[in-house]
């Protein structure tokens, strides 16, 4: 706002996702999942209003699948999340199903190294997403029918054993999400399992996407699978037990319900379990950890070289201090009071909280004054 750009002409795409924030890092200093929604629903409104370039929210079935979610139900946990914006938003009433219902079909998924399972689960999203929107709210334009999709390559593949072994697995991942039609796509840094991922790191995330864009002839094609036996049978079976799930959960409350109660939390749990028991157990080979492992590594990776934690964390305190001092205090203060009234009413939030980040309030703070209105939600699991 301050540099003067009109809001309907900013494009992007925001975060504040369920799977992250409850699914991902269940951790402490939360607000209830039901006031999340309310927060969500804010900001998809306001977005409709003065915003329609910008994706309010990517609902995000990675953080999912990276915490234990299988493919049906990475699937079926981000369509019941769908379904849930798409009625909250309709309840409301100042909004019709077309004039929003784009901006929630721009989502993500995460591609791991069962390559025939992650092409087809990405070809089953499609159809789930235009299926539902025909079904069951009577959606006919076709553009509002496309799901969009962003690719996270599957962090938790990552091995700090033969680090650059990686390397290989991410182009794998790469290749599945290309081949089961991503519009977008984002390659795990090879050294993600040992610290925040190098330059060189994130140049070789680059130079995969690169190399299977310029080189390959992929992007030429598109569905390039359709039609073979194999992908379309296993296609239709992950569309099915989707679905089946997404009812599920529906029938169980709804995708918050079965966040706020732990449900969705254990299933992730228990498939994260089973993974690293077959691991563990050597069931399922992981080059170089479990199967044809050697003695003395023949390449070794600094993982801290030039990215100690310490000096990171002292260089915000800094700014932070910087900050603190700098600011009208007062006028800060004012802000989060004002925040808090709006978190108290039926108000969106949207414009109380850009109100405090340009007086300089802090992230903590907002979020003090969210648990403070809201309250403090406690997981309903143990780790």
């Amino acid at each position: 706002r301050g540099r003067g750009i009109p809001w309907d002409s900013i494009s992007g795409t925001g975060q504040s996702d369920f799977f992250l924030t409850y699914l991902g890092c269940p951790m402490r200093e939360q607000i209830p999942p039901e006031a999340a929604l309310r927060f969500n629903l804010d900001l998809i409104d306001w977005c409709t209003e003065r915003m329609p370039k910008w994706v309010p929210i990517s609902i995000a079935g990675y953080n999912g699948a990276d915490s234990g979610l299988n493919a049906y139900q990475e699937l079926g946990a981000v369509f019941a999340n769908a379904i849930e914006y798409i009625d909250g938003t309709l309840e409301r009433g100042k909004h019709s199903i077309d004039d929003f219902v784009h901006g929630i079909g721009g989502v993500n998924f995460r591609t791991s190294m069962d390559i025939f399972e992650d092409i087809a689960k990405l070809r089953a999203a499609r159809k789930i997403w235009s299926d539902l929107l025909q079904s069951r709210y009577g959606i006919t334009d076709e553009r509002q029918l496309r799901l969009r999709i962003h690719v996270v390559t599957a962090g938790s593949y990552m091995t700090y054993q033969e680090p650059f072994n990686n390397i290989v697995r991410g182009t794998i991942m790469a290749l599945a999400a290309a081949l089961g039609g991503t519009q977008s796509l984002g390659v795990s840094g090879y050294d993600e399992a040992l610290s925040i991922p190098s330059d060189h790191a994130h140049l070789m995330s680059i130079r995969i996407q690169q190399i299977l864009q310029e080189e390959t002839g992929l992007a030429g094609v598109a569905d390039p699978l359709g039609g073979s036996y194999m992908i379309e049978s296993l296609t239709s079976e992950l569309e099915k037990r989707a679905v089946d799930f997404m009812e599920t959960i529906e029938n169980r409350g709804g995708f918050v319900a079965s966040i706020a109660d732990g449900w969705l939390l254990r299933q992730a749990d228990e498939g994260q379990t089973q993974l690293f028991d077959r691991i563990e157990s050597g069931r399922q080979p992981v080059v170089g950890v479990n199967v044809h492992q050697i003695d003395d590594p023949i390449i070794q990776v600094d993982a801290f070289e030039g990215r100690s934690g310490r000096q990171s964390w002292d260089n915000a305190m800094d700014r932070l201090t910087e900050l603190r001092r700098t600011r009208s205090e007062t006028r800060t203060q004012e802000k989060l009071e004002d925040l808090c009234k709006n978190l108290d009413s039926n108000e969106n939030l949207v414009p109380a909280v850009m109100e405090a980040v340009q007086a300089d309030a802090t992230i903590g703070e907002i979020g003090h004054s969210f648990r403070k209105v809201l309250g403090n939600w406690t997981p309903p699991v143990s780790f």
